[in-house]
Protein backbone atom coordinates (compact mmCIF):
# COMPACT_ATOMS: atom_id res chain seq x y z
CA UNK A 1 0.00 0.00 0.00
CA UNK A 2 2.86 2.43 0.96
CA UNK A 3 4.49 1.52 -2.16
CA UNK A 4 1.52 1.76 -4.27
CA UNK A 5 0.78 5.28 -2.73
CA UNK A 6 4.90 6.21 -3.36
CA UNK A 7 4.93 5.22 -7.14
CA UNK A 8 1.24 7.19 -7.76
CA UNK A 9 2.38 10.25 -6.14
CA UNK A 10 6.18 10.02 -7.69
CA UNK A 11 3.96 9.72 -11.26
CA UNK A 12 1.63 12.69 -10.68
CA UNK A 13 4.33 14.68 -9.89
CA UNK A 14 6.55 13.98 -13.07
CA UNK A 15 3.67 14.52 -15.31
CA UNK A 16 2.71 17.59 -13.10
CA UNK A 17 6.20 18.68 -13.64
CA UNK A 18 6.07 17.64 -17.47
CA UNK A 19 3.00 19.87 -18.10
CA UNK A 20 4.07 22.61 -15.61
CA UNK A 21 7.40 22.83 -18.38
CA UNK A 22 5.34 22.51 -21.41
CA UNK A 23 3.38 25.89 -20.14
CA UNK A 24 6.21 28.12 -18.83
CA UNK A 25 8.38 27.69 -21.85
CA UNK A 26 6.25 26.94 -24.79
CA UNK A 27 7.72 23.14 -25.14
CA UNK A 28 5.31 20.91 -27.17
CA UNK A 29 7.66 17.94 -27.12
CA UNK A 30 6.67 16.88 -23.63
CA UNK A 31 3.05 16.37 -24.47
CA UNK A 32 3.27 12.65 -24.71
CA UNK A 33 5.58 12.42 -21.91
CA UNK A 34 2.50 14.31 -19.59
CA UNK A 35 -0.06 11.82 -21.02
CA UNK A 36 2.36 8.72 -20.60
CA UNK A 37 3.18 9.55 -16.36
CA UNK A 38 -0.69 10.66 -16.20
CA UNK A 39 -1.48 6.81 -17.55
CA UNK A 40 1.01 4.83 -14.75
CA UNK A 41 -0.08 7.35 -11.98
CA UNK A 42 -3.61 7.42 -12.58
CA UNK A 43 -3.06 3.45 -13.28
CA UNK A 44 -1.60 3.17 -10.08
CA UNK A 45 -4.39 5.29 -8.19
CA UNK A 46 -7.06 3.08 -9.49
CA UNK A 47 -5.43 0.34 -8.09
CA UNK A 48 -4.64 1.81 -4.90
CA UNK A 49 -8.36 2.55 -4.41
CA UNK A 50 -9.18 -1.28 -5.04
CA UNK A 51 -7.00 -2.49 -2.35
CA UNK A 52 -8.13 0.29 0.30
CA UNK A 53 -11.75 -0.64 -0.68
CA UNK A 54 -12.06 -4.16 -0.67
CA UNK A 55 -11.58 -5.74 2.52
CA UNK A 56 -12.66 -9.26 4.21
CA UNK A 57 -15.40 -7.68 5.57
CA UNK A 58 -16.70 -5.35 2.73
CA UNK A 59 -16.51 -2.25 1.06
CA UNK A 60 -14.47 0.43 2.68
CA UNK A 61 -16.70 3.75 2.11
CA UNK A 62 -14.54 5.94 4.09
CA UNK A 63 -14.88 9.73 2.89
CA UNK A 64 -11.30 10.58 2.24
CA UNK A 65 -11.33 7.09 -0.28
CA UNK A 66 -14.32 8.19 -1.76
CA UNK A 67 -13.07 11.54 -2.33
CA UNK A 68 -9.82 9.92 -3.20
CA UNK A 69 -11.97 8.21 -5.91
CA UNK A 70 -13.71 11.33 -7.22
CA UNK A 71 -10.36 13.21 -7.69
CA UNK A 72 -9.49 9.93 -9.56
CA UNK A 73 -12.29 9.81 -12.28
CA UNK A 74 -11.73 13.80 -12.05
CA UNK A 75 -8.20 12.98 -13.49
CA UNK A 76 -9.28 10.20 -15.97
CA UNK A 77 -12.05 13.34 -17.45
CA UNK A 78 -8.27 15.32 -18.14
CA UNK A 79 -6.52 12.96 -19.78
CA UNK A 80 -9.69 11.79 -21.91
CA UNK A 81 -10.62 15.15 -23.17
CA UNK A 82 -6.88 16.68 -23.73
CA UNK A 83 -7.44 15.45 -27.06
CA UNK A 84 -10.48 16.89 -28.24
CA UNK A 85 -10.65 19.84 -25.71
CA UNK A 86 -6.83 20.85 -24.89
CA UNK A 87 -7.28 21.24 -21.01
CA UNK A 88 -4.96 19.64 -20.18
CA UNK A 89 -3.84 22.45 -17.84
CA UNK A 90 -6.09 21.67 -15.74
CA UNK A 91 -3.63 19.62 -14.72
CA UNK A 92 -1.97 21.83 -12.62
CA UNK A 93 -4.71 22.35 -10.59
CA UNK A 94 -6.08 18.64 -10.38
CA UNK A 95 -2.31 16.54 -9.81
CA UNK A 96 -1.15 18.63 -6.72
CA UNK A 97 -5.01 18.35 -4.70
CA UNK A 98 -5.01 14.32 -6.19
CA UNK A 99 -1.24 14.40 -4.44
CA UNK A 100 -2.78 15.15 -0.83
CA UNK A 101 -5.96 13.61 -0.94
CA UNK A 102 -4.06 10.30 -2.01
CA UNK A 103 -1.79 10.89 1.63
CA UNK A 104 -4.80 11.58 3.42
CA UNK A 105 -6.24 8.45 2.02
CA UNK A 106 -3.69 5.97 2.54
CA UNK A 107 -2.66 7.24 6.24
CA UNK A 108 -5.44 8.27 7.59
CA UNK A 109 -8.71 6.96 5.89
CA UNK A 110 -11.20 5.32 8.96
CA UNK A 111 -12.42 1.59 8.23
CA UNK A 112 -16.04 2.94 7.40
CA UNK A 113 -17.31 -1.14 6.29
CA UNK A 114 -20.30 -1.37 4.76
CA UNK A 115 -20.98 -4.50 3.16
CA UNK A 116 -22.57 -3.34 -0.58
CA UNK A 117 -24.38 -6.84 -1.17
CA UNK A 118 -26.89 -5.70 1.41
CA UNK A 119 -27.69 -2.84 -0.23
CA UNK A 120 -28.64 -3.57 -3.86
CA UNK A 121 -28.47 0.04 -5.65
CA UNK A 122 -25.38 1.68 -3.13
CA UNK A 123 -22.57 0.99 -5.37
CA UNK A 124 -24.41 2.66 -8.86
CA UNK A 125 -25.35 5.30 -6.46
CA UNK A 126 -21.55 5.87 -5.04
CA UNK A 127 -19.91 5.72 -8.81
CA UNK A 128 -22.92 8.42 -10.39
CA UNK A 129 -22.53 10.35 -7.47
CA UNK A 130 -18.97 10.68 -7.87
CA UNK A 131 -19.10 11.12 -11.03
CA UNK A 132 -21.51 13.88 -11.25
CA UNK A 133 -18.99 15.76 -8.29
CA UNK A 134 -15.59 15.15 -10.20
CA UNK A 135 -17.50 16.71 -13.58
CA UNK A 136 -18.31 19.85 -11.30
CA UNK A 137 -15.14 19.96 -10.32
CA UNK A 138 -13.96 19.57 -13.90
CA UNK A 139 -16.54 22.55 -14.36
CA UNK A 140 -15.03 24.88 -11.56
CA UNK A 141 -11.65 24.57 -12.30
CA UNK A 142 -12.47 25.30 -16.23
CA UNK A 143 -14.74 28.34 -14.89
CA UNK A 144 -11.74 29.94 -12.81
CA UNK A 145 -9.56 29.81 -15.23
CA UNK A 146 -12.05 31.53 -17.81
CA UNK A 147 -12.41 33.85 -14.95
CA UNK A 148 -8.89 34.98 -14.57
CA UNK A 149 -8.58 35.04 -18.90
CA UNK A 150 -11.23 37.34 -18.84
CA UNK A 151 -10.36 39.56 -16.03
CA UNK A 152 -6.62 39.83 -17.60
CA UNK A 153 -8.30 40.50 -20.81
CA UNK A 154 -10.33 43.20 -19.74
CA UNK A 155 -7.28 44.53 -17.57
CA UNK A 156 -4.32 44.50 -19.77
CA UNK A 157 -1.09 43.33 -18.44
CA UNK A 158 1.89 40.92 -19.52
CA UNK A 159 0.57 37.43 -19.04
CA UNK A 160 2.62 34.58 -20.75
CA UNK A 161 -0.53 32.15 -19.49
CA UNK A 162 -2.62 34.27 -21.96
CA UNK A 163 -1.37 33.13 -25.05
CA UNK A 164 -1.79 29.66 -24.30
CA UNK A 165 -5.10 29.25 -23.50
CA UNK A 166 -7.31 28.84 -26.25
CA UNK A 167 -9.89 32.18 -27.46
CA UNK A 168 -12.01 33.35 -24.83
CA UNK A 169 -15.41 32.35 -26.25
CA UNK A 170 -13.82 28.72 -26.92
CA UNK A 171 -13.28 28.48 -22.64
CA UNK A 172 -16.91 29.79 -22.20
CA UNK A 173 -18.26 27.23 -24.40
CA UNK A 174 -15.80 24.35 -22.42
CA UNK A 175 -17.23 25.71 -19.12
CA UNK A 176 -21.14 25.08 -20.04
CA UNK A 177 -20.33 21.93 -21.75
CA UNK A 178 -19.01 20.65 -18.51
CA UNK A 179 -22.32 22.36 -16.21
CA UNK A 180 -24.50 20.95 -18.52
CA UNK A 181 -22.91 17.33 -18.30
CA UNK A 182 -22.72 17.69 -14.29
CA UNK A 183 -25.86 18.87 -14.09
CA UNK A 184 -26.89 15.36 -16.44
CA UNK A 185 -24.90 13.36 -13.90
CA UNK A 186 -26.17 14.96 -11.05
CA UNK A 187 -29.94 14.32 -12.08
CA UNK A 188 -28.93 10.91 -12.43
CA UNK A 189 -27.52 10.66 -8.75
CA UNK A 190 -30.59 12.44 -7.30
CA UNK A 191 -33.11 10.16 -8.98
CA UNK A 192 -30.62 7.19 -7.81
CA UNK A 193 -30.57 8.74 -4.31
CA UNK A 194 -34.25 9.05 -3.85
CA UNK A 195 -34.97 5.53 -4.83
CA UNK A 196 -31.88 4.37 -2.43
CA UNK A 197 -33.16 6.55 0.42
CA UNK A 198 -37.06 4.90 -0.42
CA UNK A 199 -35.68 1.24 -0.01
CA UNK A 200 -33.46 2.04 2.88
CA UNK A 201 -35.28 4.37 5.22
CA UNK A 202 -32.85 3.11 7.99
CA UNK A 203 -29.99 5.08 6.31
CA UNK A 204 -30.23 8.70 6.54
CA UNK A 205 -28.98 10.88 3.90
CA UNK A 206 -32.07 13.55 3.77
CA UNK A 207 -29.32 15.86 4.54
CA UNK A 208 -27.01 14.78 1.26
CA UNK A 209 -30.57 14.86 -0.74
CA UNK A 210 -31.46 18.15 0.00
CA UNK A 211 -27.82 19.93 -0.36
CA UNK A 212 -27.74 17.93 -3.90
CA UNK A 213 -31.32 19.64 -5.04
CA UNK A 214 -30.40 23.02 -3.82
CA UNK A 215 -26.81 22.53 -6.28
CA UNK A 216 -29.27 21.62 -8.82
CA UNK A 217 -31.38 24.46 -8.88
CA UNK A 218 -28.30 26.80 -8.78
CA UNK A 219 -26.74 24.91 -11.61
CA UNK A 220 -29.99 25.41 -13.64
CA UNK A 221 -30.77 28.35 -12.72
CA UNK A 222 -26.97 29.32 -14.13
CA UNK A 223 -27.77 27.28 -17.18
CA UNK A 224 -31.31 29.25 -17.70
CA UNK A 225 -29.16 32.60 -17.00
CA UNK A 226 -26.74 32.12 -19.60
CA UNK A 227 -29.83 31.30 -22.83
CA UNK A 228 -32.58 33.15 -21.79
CA UNK A 229 -30.55 36.36 -20.04
CA UNK A 230 -27.04 35.59 -21.89
CA UNK A 231 -25.59 35.53 -17.99
CA UNK A 232 -21.54 35.29 -18.99
CA UNK A 233 -18.05 36.34 -17.67
CA UNK A 234 -18.11 35.97 -13.72
CA UNK A 235 -21.57 34.73 -13.20
CA UNK A 236 -20.64 32.16 -14.92
CA UNK A 237 -17.77 31.79 -12.28
CA UNK A 238 -19.92 32.32 -9.27
CA UNK A 239 -22.34 29.69 -10.23
CA UNK A 240 -20.60 27.06 -11.21
CA UNK A 241 -18.09 27.42 -8.36
CA UNK A 242 -21.30 27.38 -5.71
CA UNK A 243 -22.96 25.14 -7.36
CA UNK A 244 -19.77 22.51 -6.79
CA UNK A 245 -19.28 24.05 -3.22
CA UNK A 246 -22.70 22.38 -2.53
CA UNK A 247 -22.61 19.52 -3.85
CA UNK A 248 -18.75 18.98 -2.40
CA UNK A 249 -20.11 20.20 0.70
CA UNK A 250 -23.48 17.96 0.42
CA UNK A 251 -21.13 14.35 -0.43
CA UNK A 252 -17.98 15.10 1.40
CA UNK A 253 -18.51 17.50 3.83
CA UNK A 254 -20.88 15.34 6.33
CA UNK A 255 -19.00 12.13 5.62
CA UNK A 256 -15.15 13.77 6.63
CA UNK A 257 -16.28 16.18 9.16
CA UNK A 258 -19.28 14.89 11.30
Amino acid sequence: MVFLTFVSCIAYIISLGCQAVQLLRFRKNLYLAFKLTSILSISCHGYLLYRLIETPSGQNLDGFILLSMMFWLLNISILLFSNLSKIENLALFAYPLTIGVLLLSAFYAHHDIVETKDFPGMVSHILISLLATSTLCLACMQSLLFGFQHYKLRNPSQSRLLKLLPPLQTMETLVFRFVWSGVLCLSFALLSGIWFQYRHPELSHQPEIILSFVAWFVLVGLLSGRYVLGWRAQTAVWGTTSGFALIFISYFGTKILL
